[in-house]
């Protein structure tokens, strides 16, 4: 049980930069259009 909390942990942390990097990316493909 404690390790499915941390390996949850862990995966939540790399989803979060991932949605960042997305994010960024998104943002920088607007300014282009524009």
């Amino acid at each position: 049980m404690e390790r499915n909390r941390k390996e949850k942990k862990e995966k939540g942390r790399r989803t979060g930069e991932r949605s960042r990097e997305t994010a960024t990316k998104t943002v920088t493909r607007d300014n282009d259009n524009e």
